[in-house]
């Protein structure tokens, strides 16, 4: 069944509540080792890097499926999540450690960071998240519900480069020197071209189990845009 979303989308689906969890679980498994650096098959990457992408394929799915009217509710709410788990682990770690157990001070040090790289991602997905649902729905209705795989990909190429440099500018730079932040910088992007190609193609049987499964291809005419929009009252 294809559907409009110019209207409000009421949907009885099966799989977009554990989607919109498994969003918000790799934002917040992202934000917890930002700061951990691996070597990843030669490249010197965030685990946030690592991790991270997997909630581009999930909002390029949803969006495919059910609309940019849930995606982007989907990614504000990610949003506030990260927020809340931010300032629920900061009420912890900094009320003063007592009793017993070893490695208290730790907590400090793996996590003192979480705030600042919340707030970068915040603000990147606030406009590469959010960018990023935006391009597959609006490509959806120009190229007539065909070619995901190269919407998601472009899609994914262009907004995660602008998520990438805003999240490692005002996260990195002020915990590590300029030179190593462009370089993880540069090699984050290498690898997030390289999930691109990759998750697509699992990506691309999702969207089909899914628009077959629940009965749902959502193509969003008529519906505005405006992200700040949670209302989306009925047109006309």
């Amino acid at each position: 069944m294809i559907i409009s979303n110019k209207s409000p989308l009421k949907l009885n689906s099966k799989f977009i509540l554990l989607l919109a969890m498994l969003y918000t679980t790799v934002s917040l498994a992202a934000d917890v080792v930002a700061f951990r650096f691996d070597n990843f098959f030669g490249l010197i990457e965030s685990g946030a890097t690592i991790i991270f992408p997997l909630s581009y394929i999930i909002g390029d799915v949803t969006c495919e499926v059910y609309g940019w009217n849930i995606s982007m509710k989907i990614v504000w709410f990610g949003l506030l999540c990260e927020a809340v788990f931010s300032l629920l682990i900061m009420l912890v770690i900094f009320i003063s450690p007592a009793g017993p157990g070893e490695f208290q001070s730790e907590y400090n040090h793996v996590l003192g960071n979480i705030p600042l790289f919340v707030v970068a991602g915040i603000i990147s997905n606030a406009v590469a998240g959010l960018l990023n649902v935006y391009f597959i729905s609006k490509w959806k209705l120009l190229m007539s519900g065909k070619a995901f795989w190269l919407r998601s990909i472009t899609a994914t190429c262009i907004s995660e480069l602008i998520l990438i440099l805003i999240t490692g500018l005002i996260a990195f730079v002020p915990v590590i020197k300029i030179e190593l932040t462009m370089d993880i910088i540069y090699n984050a992007y290498i690898l997030e071209l390289i999930y691109a190609f990759i998750f697509v193609i699992p990506a691309y049987f999702i969207v089909r189990f899914l628009k077959k499964y629940e009965g749902i291809d959502a193509y969003d005419y008529g519906v505005s845009y405006n992200p700040f929009n949670f209302i989306n009252k009925k047109e006309g």
